[in-house]
C-alpha cells in the first residue's frame, strides 16, 4: 500500500470517527484501544493505521470500516491516480536503484555527523550531504524517503531528513510524509534521552518541519504536526540537560508560532 493512501486512512479515522468510535474500532480488531501512544483522534488514529500496517493487517481495516460505516468511501482509497502521486513522476527502476544507492553511500557521511563534535563542524557535515544529493540531481520520492525515517538508526533517519529537504528544495514537497516525520518524533525522544542526550537529528527534523510550514498543506496535518510538536517541546522544557542551548527549543517555538 502507497504512503498516499495510508495517510488518506489516517485522515479518515481522524476525521470522521469520534474517539468512542475509534475504541469501538480497535475492539474488533482485537487491539487495545489504551495501548495506542498519544491522545486525541489524531494520535490514535495515526498509530493505528501505523500498527496495522507494520503486520499486514491494512485489508482488515479496510473490511471491517465498511461493515462499521459504510457510508464512508473505503474503496476509493485503494486507488492512486496519477494525479495523486506523491512529489515527483514516477521514476524508471534503474533511477531508483541509482537514488537507493547514493542514499546508502551517504549514511557514511551522516555516520561522522553524529560523532562528538563542534556544532559548526556538524553543520558543515550536513551541508556536505546536502551538496552531495544536489550533485548528483537526486529528486527522491517518499517512498525512497520513508525506510530510511523508521530506522531505529539516528544516522539513517539523518539522511532520510536530508533527502526530504533536498526534494524540498527541488520544488518537491513531500506532505504525504508528514505522518512519517511526526511518527520520528518519539524516535528522536530516544535519541534524546540517556545515555546519547542527542539532539542533532532532532534537528535535522524540524528542518523538515519548517519546509512543511511554509507549504499549503492540509489544516488536518498542521494541526497534528502542532500538537506532535508542542508536546515535544514540553517534554524538552521538563529536563534542562536535554537542548542545554537551546536551539531546538527556538525552533519549535518558531513553528508553533506559524
Amino acid at each position: 500500500m502507497e504512503q498516499r493512501q495510508l495517510t488518506e486512512l489516517r485522515r479518515i479515522l481522524a476525521t470522521r470517527f469520534d474517539l468512542g468510535e475509534l475504541r469501538t474500532l480497535c475492539f474488533d480488531l482485537g487491539i487495545r484501544y489504551d495501548d495506542l501512544s498519544g491522545e486525541g483522534a489524531a494520535n490514535k488514529a495515526r498509530e493505528l493505521v501505523a500498527y496495522l500496517h507494520r503486520r499486514g493487517r491494512i485489508p482488515q481495516l479496510i473490511k471491517v470500516g465498511k461493515n462499521e460505516r459504510p457510508d464512508i468511501p473505503w474503496d476509493e482509497i485503494l486507488k492512486v491516480t496519477d494525479e495523486a502521486r506523491i512529489g515527483s513522476p514516477d521514476l524508471a527502476p534503474a533511477e531508483k536503484d541509482r537514488i537507493s544507492a547514493i542514499l546508502d553511500e551517504v549514511v557514511i557521511i551522516a555516520e561522522d555527523y553524529l560523532t562528538p563534535q563542534s556544532l559548526i563542524v556538524s553543520d558543515s557535515i550536513a551541508e556536505l550531504v546536502r551538496s552531495s544529493l544536489r550533485k548528483a540531481n537526486l529528486v527522491p520520492q517518499a517512498d525512497d524517503i520513508a525506510p530510511y525515517l523508521r530506522k531505529r538508526s539516528a544516522a539513517y533517519r539523518v539522511v532520510g531528513y536530508l533527502a526530504f529537504h533536498a526534494a524540498a528544495t527541488q520544488g518537491h514537497l513531500l506532505v504525504d510524509l508528514t505522518d512519517e516525520l511526526v511518527a520520528c518524533l518519539g524516535r528522536e525522544r530516544r535519541e534524546a534521552i540517556e545515555p546519547h542526550k542527542e539532539t542533532r537529528p532532532l534537528w535535522q527534523l524540524l528542518v523538515c518541519f519548517t519546509y512543511l510550514s511554509r507549504g499549503n498543506i492540509e489544516v488536518d496535518r498542521k494541526h497534528l504536526i502542532q500538537e506532535a510538536l508542542q508536546g515535544f517541546h514540553d517534554y524538552l522544557r521538563s529536563d534542562p540537560t536535554i537542548d542545554p542551548g537551546g536551539q531546538c527549543k527556538t525552533r519549535i517555538k518558531m513553528l508553533l508560532s506559524n
